[in-house]
């Protein structure tokens, strides 16, 4: 069974293995009969130097290492095999699912219980890969207890339901909502958003014409920043950012400007009654000379902007100022 082992480049192979992974010749030699026994006669060298090399990164070189390895797993098939009958699965065990198995055990501290639990929610159309992935997913979130994973995979799926209503409000699609929960509902959750404020603002994002998961990231992260968390809290923001966003389109109409608000026009009204200062009457006052001009909106800015710089105040002071012309105007930009 083992006359494979004559051929030159498998020779080879196993040869290069024993020196640079200092294993005793012999006990590779067991490893391979192991496998053969596991698999059949027709295994392939590349799968058996595989096993090999995963048990001597396990510490396994010696006879003895091997000869305990393979006790430890037949004390451990019929935990195995328990693990893949509750999966629907009959078949005997590959090397590679006792070599996961033995490290949930051994170095994860994973009760036979837990494992068994487990596998039974993963359920036979996750496979092996995924009981692995689930198991390793539960021990870096020090998963340890019935209890916690239960806790954790109903908010699991509380997460994922989140996550398709989001990007569904958005307008936005994922096959694979998996990125959508990891990037942005679990840390929005930790920020202290629940599922309906979480849902109000997507929303309130696709009205305001903010289309992306990021865009709407930067939103909550505005929030966040100040302190509002709460339905109330955000109501009342949202209320506010929306009677801004109707005084901007005002402004945007009497400019002759016939479109959506966007972040710029924000970014500038803000300026403008923020930053600036400026009172109502003055910047209507700046609007009713910039109606006019070429590119309205930033002829209006620069204005305001020369407002601001000598400290106007009112209209009588503003009426005083000598205004800028621009290069280029709407009658000169027609001809």
């Amino acid at each position: 069974a083992l006359g494979f082992l004559f051929d030159p480049i498998v020779f080879n192979e196993y040869y290069t293995t024993i020196e640079s992974l200092h294993i005793e010749p012999d006990a590779l030699i067991m490893i391979t009969k192991y496998c053969v026994d596991l698999k059949g006669s027709d295994v392939g060298y590349p799968y058996i130097l595989n096993v090999a090399k995963k048990w001597i990164y396990d510490g396994i070189r010696t006879c003895e290492d091997v000869e305990q390895r393979l006790l430890e797993q037949e004390k451990n098939t019929s935990g195995l095999s328990d693990v893949l009958k509750t999966m629907g699965s009959k078949r005997n065990p590959s090397a590679d699912e006792y070599q996961s198995y033995l490290t949930w055990r051994n170095k994860m501290d994973f009760s036979q219980e837990l494992i068994t639990y487990v596998a039974k929610k993963v359920g036979k159309k996750g496979g092996f890969s995924k009981l692995e992935s689930t198991i390793e997913k539960c021990y870096n979130k020090k998963l340890f207890s019935i209890k916690e994973i239960n806790d954790y995979f109903a908010m699991e799926d509380d997460f994922y339901d989140t996550a398709k209503q989001v990007c569904k409000n958005l307008g936005v699609y994922y096959s694979n909502l998996e990125p959508v929960v990891e990037n942005y509902i679990t840390k929005w959750t930790a920020m202290g958003f629940d599922k309906d404020t979480i849902l109000k603002l997507s929303n309130y994002c696709f009205k305001i014409c903010i289309y992306s998961l990021d865009g709407m990231n930067t939103k909550i992260v505005g929030l966040a920043d100040k302190n509002l968390f709460s339905i109330g809290d955000i109501d009342n923001s949202i209320a506010e950012l929306i009677k801004k966003d109707s005084d901007i389109k005002q402004i945007l109409q009497k400019l002759g400007i016939e479109r959506n608000v966007i972040a710029s026009d924000r970014q500038l009204f803000k300026i403008w009654k923020t930053d600036w200062h400026l009172s109502d009457d003055v910047i209507d006052y700046a609007i009713s000379l910039s109606a006019d001009k070429y590119m309205p909106m930033q002829y209006l800015h620069r204005l305001l902007s020369q407002y601001h710089s000598q400290n106007i105040t009112t209209v009588d002071e503003a009426k005083k100022v000598k205004t800028f012309e621009p290069s280029n105007n709407k009658s000169a930009s027609s001809k």
